[in-house]
Protein backbone atom coordinates (compact mmCIF):
# COMPACT_ATOMS: atom_id res chain seq x y z
CA UNK A 1 0.00 0.00 0.00
CA UNK A 2 1.35 3.30 -0.59
CA UNK A 3 0.37 6.95 -2.00
CA UNK A 4 -0.93 6.47 -5.67
CA UNK A 5 0.02 9.48 -8.41
CA UNK A 6 -1.63 9.25 -12.01
CA UNK A 7 -0.48 10.24 -15.05
CA UNK A 8 -3.33 10.55 -17.22
CA UNK A 9 -1.36 10.57 -20.70
CA UNK A 10 -4.59 9.56 -22.79
CA UNK A 11 -6.23 12.64 -21.33
CA UNK A 12 -3.66 14.76 -21.98
CA UNK A 13 -3.01 13.89 -26.00
CA UNK A 14 -6.72 13.72 -26.31
CA UNK A 15 -6.62 17.61 -24.95
CA UNK A 16 -3.84 18.42 -26.85
CA UNK A 17 -4.93 16.76 -30.01
CA UNK A 18 -2.20 14.61 -30.07
CA UNK A 19 -3.34 11.54 -32.14
CA UNK A 20 -1.71 7.93 -31.49
CA UNK A 21 -2.79 4.35 -31.77
CA UNK A 22 -1.94 2.55 -28.03
CA UNK A 23 -1.35 -0.87 -30.39
CA UNK A 24 1.46 0.64 -32.09
CA UNK A 25 5.18 1.50 -30.51
CA UNK A 26 4.31 4.89 -29.70
CA UNK A 27 7.26 6.58 -26.73
CA UNK A 28 5.64 8.11 -23.93
CA UNK A 29 8.50 10.51 -22.78
CA UNK A 30 9.92 11.98 -19.68
CA UNK A 31 9.35 15.11 -20.93
CA UNK A 32 5.89 14.41 -21.37
CA UNK A 33 5.51 12.99 -18.10
CA UNK A 34 6.70 16.01 -16.64
CA UNK A 35 4.41 18.48 -18.22
CA UNK A 36 1.47 16.32 -17.41
CA UNK A 37 2.39 16.51 -13.49
CA UNK A 38 3.03 20.04 -13.92
CA UNK A 39 -0.20 20.88 -15.48
CA UNK A 40 -2.11 18.33 -13.23
CA UNK A 41 -0.34 20.15 -10.07
CA UNK A 42 0.60 16.48 -9.44
CA UNK A 43 4.21 16.51 -7.51
CA UNK A 44 6.40 13.61 -7.18
CA UNK A 45 7.21 11.92 -3.83
CA UNK A 46 9.70 8.74 -1.93
CA UNK A 47 7.84 5.67 -1.84
CA UNK A 48 4.93 7.06 -4.47
CA UNK A 49 3.46 4.14 -7.09
CA UNK A 50 2.93 6.30 -10.51
CA UNK A 51 0.41 4.95 -12.70
CA UNK A 52 0.34 5.84 -16.56
CA UNK A 53 -2.73 5.36 -18.35
CA UNK A 54 -2.43 5.14 -21.85
CA UNK A 55 -5.55 4.48 -23.23
CA UNK A 56 -4.39 0.87 -24.28
CA UNK A 57 -7.31 -0.70 -21.73
CA UNK A 58 -10.08 1.38 -22.96
CA UNK A 59 -8.75 0.76 -26.77
CA UNK A 60 -9.46 -2.85 -25.96
CA UNK A 61 -12.74 -2.12 -24.22
CA UNK A 62 -15.52 -2.83 -26.99
CA UNK A 63 -13.98 -4.42 -30.14
CA UNK A 64 -14.86 -8.03 -31.23
CA UNK A 65 -12.28 -10.91 -30.37
CA UNK A 66 -10.83 -10.71 -33.75
CA UNK A 67 -9.61 -7.48 -33.58
CA UNK A 68 -7.91 -7.49 -29.90
CA UNK A 69 -6.54 -10.55 -31.81
CA UNK A 70 -5.31 -8.51 -34.87
CA UNK A 71 -3.95 -5.58 -32.87
CA UNK A 72 -2.19 -7.78 -29.89
CA UNK A 73 -0.60 -9.68 -33.19
CA UNK A 74 2.09 -7.57 -33.75
CA UNK A 75 3.86 -7.52 -30.11
CA UNK A 76 3.48 -3.86 -30.22
CA UNK A 77 2.35 -1.49 -27.63
CA UNK A 78 2.55 1.91 -26.50
CA UNK A 79 4.51 2.71 -23.01
CA UNK A 80 7.12 4.86 -21.93
CA UNK A 81 10.01 4.88 -23.92
CA UNK A 82 12.54 2.61 -22.67
CA UNK A 83 15.94 4.22 -22.80
CA UNK A 84 19.01 4.59 -19.82
CA UNK A 85 17.62 8.46 -19.47
CA UNK A 86 14.18 7.37 -18.28
CA UNK A 87 15.01 4.87 -16.05
CA UNK A 88 17.43 6.65 -14.65
CA UNK A 89 14.69 9.44 -13.99
CA UNK A 90 12.59 6.98 -12.49
CA UNK A 91 15.18 5.40 -10.31
CA UNK A 92 16.08 9.14 -9.34
CA UNK A 93 12.66 9.98 -8.17
CA UNK A 94 12.60 6.62 -6.13
CA UNK A 95 9.35 5.35 -7.00
CA UNK A 96 8.36 2.07 -4.59
CA UNK A 97 6.32 0.76 -7.70
CA UNK A 98 5.73 1.87 -11.63
CA UNK A 99 2.23 0.12 -13.34
CA UNK A 100 0.02 1.30 -15.90
CA UNK A 101 -3.26 0.35 -18.10
CA UNK A 102 -0.92 -1.53 -21.04
CA UNK A 103 0.41 -5.10 -20.86
CA UNK A 104 3.81 -3.50 -20.32
CA UNK A 105 5.15 -0.46 -18.46
CA UNK A 106 7.70 0.56 -21.25
CA UNK A 107 7.00 0.46 -25.38
CA UNK A 108 6.95 -2.92 -26.68
CA UNK A 109 8.62 -4.17 -28.28
CA UNK A 110 11.57 -5.48 -26.04
CA UNK A 111 14.84 -4.61 -27.38
CA UNK A 112 16.79 -7.98 -27.11
CA UNK A 113 21.04 -7.30 -28.09
CA UNK A 114 20.30 -4.42 -30.03
CA UNK A 115 18.02 -5.50 -31.72
CA UNK A 116 13.96 -5.37 -32.18
CA UNK A 117 12.81 -8.53 -30.14
CA UNK A 118 9.81 -10.48 -29.46
CA UNK A 119 8.82 -11.46 -25.98
CA UNK A 120 10.11 -15.31 -26.35
CA UNK A 121 13.20 -14.36 -27.23
CA UNK A 122 14.09 -12.52 -23.79
CA UNK A 123 14.48 -15.79 -21.98
CA UNK A 124 16.97 -17.20 -24.91
CA UNK A 125 19.59 -14.66 -24.59
CA UNK A 126 22.69 -16.09 -23.15
CA UNK A 127 23.20 -13.07 -20.52
CA UNK A 128 22.19 -14.09 -17.03
CA UNK A 129 18.56 -12.24 -15.75
CA UNK A 130 19.38 -11.06 -12.70
CA UNK A 131 16.96 -8.46 -12.58
CA UNK A 132 13.42 -8.10 -14.21
CA UNK A 133 9.89 -6.11 -14.91
CA UNK A 134 7.34 -7.31 -12.97
CA UNK A 135 3.34 -6.53 -13.43
CA UNK A 136 0.23 -7.17 -11.88
CA UNK A 137 -3.31 -6.72 -12.56
CA UNK A 138 -6.47 -6.48 -10.80
CA UNK A 139 -9.13 -8.88 -12.16
CA UNK A 140 -13.14 -8.18 -12.21
CA UNK A 141 -15.11 -11.55 -10.97
CA UNK A 142 -18.76 -11.36 -11.70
Amino acid sequence: MGRGVLIDYKNWADANGKKYNPFTDHRITIEEIETIAKEEGVTFKQGDIIIIRSGFTEAMTGISDEEQIQNLSSQRVCGVEGTPESAKWFWNKHFAAVSGDALTFEVGPPIVDGKEGTITQLGTSHQPRISFMTTSKLIRYP
